[in-house]
């Protein structure tokens, strides 16, 4: 439960979905408020089942990072963040449903030397990636280029999903 009043006096109350006390990704519900009266409310909650089943037993944080980072290629971290468990849609190959995870954020290089900052989901019985979510949408990497009067050059250029472009 968070509580927050705006410019414009109005109040707003975020409540987070929890399921037998774990914090359901995405589930969020907004109230808004203008002078004590609800004036309009927006967001999600998820459909878990009652019967859902929350893993026997999980693996550690310590764990679930070094999957993500093994998942990931990740060779050097940058940055450390808490790992926290929630219960999120399952997005592996295949599968429907929920699954309990472990959420982290990685910052890091890979093999390839390739800055990267992705939001992670592991599966918190068995250590399987379920999704990645990068952080960088762009970054630089390097392309090469022909040149009109010096043949082919290493450039720096703007890296995006499929390749590269000069600006």
């Amino acid at each position: 439960l968070t509580k927050k009043v705006g410019q414009s006096g109005l109040t707003h109350i975020a409540y987070q979905q929890y399921f037998k006390g774990i914090p359901v990704q995405d589930g969020m519900v907004l109230v808004h408020l203008k002078d004590g009266l609800v004036t309009s409310a927006n967001g999600v909650v998820w459909p878990v089942s009652d019967d859902y089943a929350l893993p026997a037993s999980r693996i550690s944080a310590e764990q679930a990072i070094a999957a993500a980072e093994k998942a990931l290629n990740i060779t050097m971290i940058f940055n450390q963040y808490p790992a926290e468990l929630v219960i999120t849609k399952n997005t592996a190959e295949g599968q429907t449903g929920f699954v309990t995870v472990w959420r982290l954020r990685i910052d890091g290089r890979n093999a390839g030397g390739k800055v990267q900052m992705n939001k992670v989901f592991i599966n918190a019985e068995n250590g399987a990636l379920i999704n990645t979510y990068p952080l960088i949408h762009e970054s630089d990497v390097t392309a090469n280029a022909e040149t009109l009067y010096q043949g082919t050059r290493t450039i720096t250029a703007d890296g995006f999903q499929g390749g590269y472009r000069l600006r």
